[in-house]
């Protein structure tokens, strides 16, 4: 999904990893093109600049894999002063299920979900549910904003139809004087065919961080954290079960000694975010 509206600007990398001249189609639903990358060759641009008949607008741009080729794709939302990469849905990311770790709204944070169906040929209506949950893994009734049709709603189960190819946009708007927020979210589709992310903004300091669908059901997760310098780790972590979740974690230095261990205890549905030094 690109967004062109407003003071957003959509940028995007792409880079061949094959061996070979690869020839790659990009469709704006507004107009086609093709861009040809060397072997192993790499090119970035922002959309509206490359293909102007992108600017000022919100839509999605389907790049297609060459025949036997393999590419590489990363999106990017410029934001004011914020700086952003987005996920990039493939078709091959078409899911029945998923949950956004985190979401917020009030006091100066708002969550923005883009949700798209990733079937581009003869593409069938999908519907799909928005749920959201507080730190208990109760329902929460939650304040949206759906721009492109300028509806306002209150609820804690958005259900909607994708109809066409374009993405649909669901914003979270709060108020600035209440406390912030904050909980998790899971989406559910009627059959495969749709991809998802977040992107959560603090507009007092302008900064904005995506929020990938999480699909997978790994025994364990592995996180990067840097606390050193003007650097600090900022942890979500969402139940997406209906029973209890004791989750054991371990923490480890740069030579992978164990640093400390512990349980974080989460309720069913349940949801916690906290910054690692505290």
């Amino acid at each position: 999904p690109y967004d062109n509206t407003g003071g957003l600007s959509t940028g995007m990398a792409l880079a061949n990893l094959s061996n070979q001249t690869a020839t790659v189609g990009l469709d704006t639903g507004l107009g086609t093109a093709t861009i040809t990358l060397p072997p192993q060759g790499h090119t970035s641009f922002m959309l509206g600049e490359r293909f102007p008949v992108t600017s000022g607008k919100a839509g999605s741009v389907e790049v297609k894999t060459p025949v036997g080729g393999q590419i590489s794709v990363l999106g990017l939302r410029a934001n004011g002063s914020a700086l952003t990469t987005i996920p990039v849905i493939s078709s091959d990311d078409s899911i029945s299920a998923g949950s956004f770790a985190h979401m917020t709204f009030n006091g100066d944070f708002e969550s923005t979900f883009y949700i798209v169906r990733t079937k581009t040929a003869n593409p069938a209506p999908v519907g799909f549910a928005l749920n959201f949950f507080d730190e208990q893994g109760s329902p929460m009734s939650v304040p949206l904003f759906l721009p492109q049709s300028g509806t306002s709603t209150v609820t804690s189960s958005l259900s909607m139809t994708l109809t066409d190819q374009g993405p649909l946009v669901v914003q979270t708007k709060g108020v600035k004087g209440q406390p912030p927020v904050v909980g998790s979210a899971q989406l559910t589709t009627t059959s495969n065919g749709i991809g998802a992310f977040e992107v959560f903004r603090w507009n007092t300091f302008g900064q904005e961080a995506s929020v990938p669908l999480e699909t997978r059901s790994p025994n364990s997760f592995v996180l990067v954290f840097d606390n050193t310098g003007d650097l600090s780790t900022g942890v979500a972590v969402a139940n997406v079960s209906s029973v209890a979740a004791n989750i054991t974690v371990q923490i480890r230095d740069e030579a992978g000694t164990l640093l400390d261990s512990g349980v974080i205890n989460i309720a069913p549905q349940g949801h916690t975010s906290f910054m690692l030094p505290n």
